[in-house]
């Protein structure tokens, strides 16, 4: 089965609809869309969430390479690449990384901050895009910690709180996005397909429950 000749999931109609919705939850921090119309479809192939399939779908094409950390990380690349044409990379270079551990440690997150490409001067676009496997996200108060988003795209501030994400992510984000327009741009997911993203315009204070 190719990109072109998956049933059920449309690669046209299917990864537009999910473009859309993370270009509007980009233009507002803190937005959290859902997925599921589009995902339904898509069972777990490979070890990989629909909601995470469905992104990588969106985003993976031939022109771009993309990294993944979790289990059976070699079986989950080699199905995104069958299915997209992009290619698997180190993750020093990947233009997109896939991170589908929700209890990685402090050392582990930090490794891989430090890793991740956060663009040039010249190019500041070239820098990676995460995509973070997390178990819950809501706009009310959460079971974990709450997030106070600023910056463009929210008037004054918002909150929204997030279940299944180590907070040392958002230590090392705000460390790799010191450096504007150098920085990393994060797409949070759940396995429902609920997806939040916080570009790297947008500052993360932690507001504890």
């Amino acid at each position: 089965m190719t990109k072109a000749e998956m049933i059920d999931f449309s690669m046209v109609y299917d990864t537009q609809y999910i473009f859309r919705k993370l270009l509007d939850c980009a233009a507002r921090p803190g937005t959290i869309h859902n997925l599921y119309n589009s995902i339904k479809m898509l069972d777990h192939q490979a070890d990989l969430p629909p909601a995470i399939a469905g992104i990588a779908y969106t985003l993976l094409d031939r022109e771009v390479t993309f990294c993944v950390s979790g289990a059976k990380q070699q079986l989950v690349e080699q199905s995104l690449q069958w299915k997209t044409f992009s290619k698997p990379s180190e993750l020093e270079q990947a233009d997109f990384v896939f991170v589908l551990e929700t209890e990685l440690d402090e050392q582990e997150v930090g490794v891989i901050m430090q890793q991740v490409n956060g663009g040039t001067l010249i190019d500041p676009h070239t820098s990676t895009t995460m995509v973070l496997l997390v178990q819950e996200l809501s706009s009310s108060t959460g079971e974990a910690y709450g997030l106070r988003l600023r910056g463009p795209g929210i008037q004054e501030s918002t909150s929204c709180s997030v279940t299944g994400l180590n907070w040392k992510w958002m230590e090392e984000r705000a460390i790799r996005n010191q450096e504007f327009p150098l920085g990393i741009d994060m797409i949070l997911a759940t396995a429902e397909g609920d997806v939040m993203v916080l570009p790297r315009t947008t500052s993360v204070e932690r507001e504890d429950q």
